[in-house]
């Protein structure tokens, strides 16, 4: 196996060059080769296997090819996947938006699907400005909804107003996360349901303390484009003091 080693080490047998393999997350195969120290052996941990890139399988004189117990080959979930580590495994999980076999099914109802990883996308005052998710899949019409996970946000220094997605005490239950592109051109909510430069919407049965906002009205989105998810005031730089909290989310996204 060519152009994927990350670590060359000497070992003494093979079975101690697998066990370097198996206490590195990243490899999954290794290659065994000649030494110029007498009673030693090359061992090269490679991060990629020859099912990966059979292209990079090739013949080294001297050298031998090794894998390791590999579950992404089983479950063949190669194309939109990524490879995560357990302390006993790995396994393949498909990316955001798509799953079956081959990870190459794309949602066809109207299953949420997350778009950011681990972490929640955060916004709010002017030192963290807006968080960032891409859309993982094509689809003409999607609806968004955002889940309050942590912190929240107000108009002014005053942490007695801040709530999940807005200031409790601005009349009408305003909301103020607003979704834009990377123009910074508003796609949610439509402008004509929002107020003051779109810094504010309402929402039917929604308010600053529920614990998730989903926006009523489709957009259209091609996959790879990457949206943003603001604090109303700051992206129009309507408020000199906003409150410098921030409201961390997870972000959602399903079929219209």
């Amino acid at each position: 196996m060519v152009n994927h080693v990350i670590k060359v080490l000497l070992t003494n047998t093979d079975t101690s060059c697998r066990i370097k393999c198996h206490l590195i997350k990243k490899c999954v195969s290794y290659n065994l080769g000649p030494s110029t120290t007498p009673g030693m052996m090359v061992c090269q941990l490679n991060d990629a296997d020859r099912y990966q890139h059979p292209q990079d399988y090739q013949d080294k004189p001297g050298f031998s090819y090794r894998g390791i117990k590999n579950a992404c080959v089983r479950s063949q979930c190669v194309a939109n996947a990524k490879r995560e580590f357990t302390k006993i495994q790995e396994q393949c999980v498909c990316f955001s938006g798509f799953g079956g076999k081959n990870c190459k099914e794309v949602p066809l109802d109207k299953e949420w699907i997350k778009l950011n990883d681990e972490a929640p996308v955060c916004a709010g005052g002017k030192d963290n400005a807006f968080g960032t998710v891409k859309i993982p899949y094509d689809c003409e019409k999607k609806q968004l909804k955002v889940v309050h996970v942590s912190n929240e946000v107000s108009l002014k220094n005053a942490t007695n107003r801040a709530e999940n997605f807005g200031d409790k005490r601005i009349p009408e239950a305003a909301l103020f996360i607003i979704i834009s592109d990377t123009n910074n051109n508003v796609i949610l909510p439509s402008y004509s349901n929002s107020s003051c430069q779109s810094s504010y919407f309402k929402a039917d049965n929604i308010t600053v303390t529920s614990p998730e906002l989903i926006y009523s009205e489709p957009f259209a989105s091609p996959k790879g484009n990457e949206i943003r998810i603001w604090f109303g005031r700051v992206l129009h730089g309507t408020d000199d003091e906003i409150y410098k909290s921030t409201s961390c989310v997870d972000a959602y996204i399903r079929n219209f």
